[in-house]
């Protein structure tokens, strides 16, 4: 027996959060409903998702102003991470999405893994010194472009010859 239900969030390969869908019986009883994915499409259920939806929406609107304004400090901020190298420049050991991760969140920049993208997947993990830009896919329209640069450790070198080391890299 089929029902038609009323979606409350989006469903991958279903439908879109307040599409009417009809799926099977046990389908919607067992797993949409008692999930609170689907409500039985009714006029009252229609009227009260509609209503949801504009607070849903409100919210979302803050949230991606919220998320611009991330945005705008990943891009404006410059990203370097410190690794121990050999003389040709390639480091002992790799930089990866987690020590990324890691370096946005020690500057209050709280982000997923999954969210992080080398422009240069083919370069993924880093393993020489160098400059990587990369993306943050902070919502479905708001991703961040900023540039990591990969320097030798400065407890190894004075800062003169750090300062040489960056030059060249460019």
């Amino acid at each position: 027996m089929r029902m038609k239900l009323l979606l409350k969030e989006h469903v991958d390969k279903l439908g879109r959060r307040g599409d009417v869908v009809e799926v099977a019986g046990g389908f919607g009883r067992n797993y949409l409903i008692p999930r609170g994915l689907a409500v039985p499409a009714t006029g009252a259920n229609a009227r009260q998702l509609e209503f949801e939806q504009k607070k849903f929406e409100a919210a979302e609107t803050v949230k991606k102003e919220q998320l611009s304004g991330v945005a705008r400090t990943i891009a404006e901020t410059s990203w370097a991470i410190e690794a121990k190298a050999n003389e040709e420049g390639h480091l002992f050991g790799s930089v990866t999405y987690r020590d990324i991760r890691g370096l946005l969140a020690a500057q209050g920049v709280e982000v997923d893994e999954r969210a992080l993208v080398l422009s240069e997947p083919e370069k993924y993990p880093i393993k020489e010194r160098g400059i990587y830009p990369f993306k943050v896919h902070l919502h479905a329209d708001i991703v961040a472009e900023a540039k990591l640069w990969v320097v030798e450790e400065a407890e190894k070198k004075s800062p003169d010859a750090r300062k040489e080391a960056e030059v060249g890299e460019r």
